[in-house]
């Protein structure tokens, strides 16, 4: 059947659109994941293609290492991890990838104080790697020596040149400055932005040849739409398909908090731009860059990096009283849960959960030790469930907390099945997460909605009966 002139027409401009939007969602950057594997090292890494002083390209890197993740053994009164980092960089040309550099070093971590197996504090290896212009992947895996467990993390990046009669861009870099120490501003490497930080900085540079015409740069910072509550019951009311809730966060209603123009006239070579903003209200946001010259049918870039500023500013650990304070709504009545968080005095908010727990668990020890794995849970969900909002506020995430991992877990397209049973047809052992879109580079987020049951009501019932009476330690 042939089309009329008109949808035809239509068809093309779609199709175009649609080709300009893919092209600009591949641009954005959201930094390194925050994957929590037990017993894993726990690893970061960021690589951009920058020039430096002297207008030297390479790649930049930035490898972190939680020291908490590691194994440590004692050496005198020291604590001693030995670890081991390859690097792979490859290059990408004319669709072919070339291995140009495949190397191993070893390293190792040492503290006086026997807590740094549970620090959460960073090791951060960081090298300049002089390469040319062009398409790079990097690859690089930290292996603990102790265990010979390896943890592989990758990235991609692009160098432009310099000598092009075309301009080009980097990607953007992100880093945060906290005035409580004098380190400055540091590379920011994961999606998320703890909120220790007081400014931000983007950072990138763009190469630019002799020519006649002025460059723009418009720079914009736009906050999105996205679901920042903590999970309701699950025996309650499911979300409407429509809610945020069930969206989580969306992309079509954005916000546009900042936004800059630049205009280059004389400037060529590698040219760094530097924008930056206060500290800001916890949410998802994207800062983008639009680069074009004002001649006609000049070609646009795009290059934008894209993250979410915390409520934490420990994330994904929890030190502040509030940040205790938040995950007992899943063990309280809303309403006293609603009251505990008007209390601004930290003194006081810490009595009061004190009183909470004793009031439940007479025996201050076992209260302790039931404190302990609680809270163990709500910094491990926030490590395996975080998406564009804390993991422990997630459905996942509140499951994990509440009854510990699954025994067996299954898995398809866009549904995720936990059993807590090996009676797999009892359908008060097992929990259906469905997943309302499929991740991809439009939505990045493994995002997962509970499907709630009004029969779970017995069972979360219990379950908070077994964490207010000390129960729960005789289940693990």
């Amino acid at each position: 059947m042939r089309l009329p002139f008109k949808c035809t027409l239509f068809f093309m401009i779609s199709m175009i659109a649609l080709s300009c939007t893919s092209e600009r969602m591949a641009s954005i950057d959201r930094g390194s994941d925050v994957t929590f594997r037990e017993g894993y090292p726990e690893v970061r890494l960021l690589a951009i293609g920058l020039f430096d002083d002297e207008d030297i390209p390479g790649i930049t890197l930035n490898v972190d290492v939680v020291n908490g993740s590691l194994i440590y053994k004692s050496r005198g009164n020291q604590f001693v991890a030995n670890a081991e980092l390859q690097i792979q960089i490859v290059q990408i040309l004319d669709g072919e990838s070339t291995t140009i550099q495949n190397r191993a070093m070893q390293f190792e971590i040492v503290d006086d104080d026997p807590r740094v197996v549970d620090s959460r504090e960073i090791t951060t290896i960081s090298e300049r790697v002089h390469l040319g212009p062009g398409t790079y992947e990097i690859h690089i895996a930290v292996k603990d020596m102790t265990s010979d467990n390896r943890t592989v993390r990758q990235a991609r990046t692009t160098i432009p040149d310099p000598e092009s009669q075309q301009i080009g861009i980097t990607s953007v870099l992100l880093l945060g400055k906290s005035n409580s120490n004098d380190d400055g501003f540091v590379p920011v490497t994961t999606y998320f932005v703890p909120a220790q930080f007081d400014s931000l900085k983007f950072q990138y540079q763009i190469t630019r040849p002799e020519i006649d015409s002025e460059t723009s740069i418009a720079m914009e910072l736009f906050r999105f739409n996205a679901d920042s509550l903590h999970a309701r019951e699950i025996a309650g009311i499911p979300p409407s398909p429509g809610s945020i809730a069930y969206r989580g966060i969306d992309y079509n209603r954005r916000e546009l908090v900042e936004s800059t123009e630049r205009i280059l006239t004389t400037e060529t070579g590698s040219i760094m731009i530097e924008y930056v903003t206060p500290v800001l209200p916890s949410a998802n946001y994207r800062f983008s860059v639009l680069v074009q010259n004002a001649e006609e049918d000049s070609q646009e870039l795009f290059k934008a990096r894209e993250f979410y500023v915390s409520r934490s500013p420990n994330f994904p650990n929890i030190e502040s009283v509030r940040e205790f304070a938040e995950p007992l709504i899943y063990l309280m009545h809303p309403r006293d849960h609603a009251r505990l968080m008007e209390i601004e005095n930290p003194d006081s908010l810490k009595r009061e959960m004190d009183r909470f727990w004793l009031s439940n668990i007479s025996n201050p020890n076992k209260a302790r030790q039931v404190i302990e794995l609680y809270y163990s849970r709500v910094e491990q969900a926030n490590k395996q469930f975080s998406n564009f909002k804390e993991g422990w506020r997630t459905d996942m995430g509140m499951v994990f907390i509440l009854f510990g991992p699954p025994l067996q877990v299954e898995n398809t397209l866009d549904i995720s099945m936990w059993y807590y049973s090996y009676m797999r047809n009892d359908p008060l052992t097992l929990f259906r997460f469905t997943r309302p879109k499929v991740a991809d580079q439009f939505f990045p987020f493994q995002h997962y909605v509970l499907s709630r049951q009004r029969y779970y009501h017995s069972v979360e019932y219990d379950k908070r009966r077994d964490w207010l009476t000390g129960s729960i330690l005789n289940m693990n």
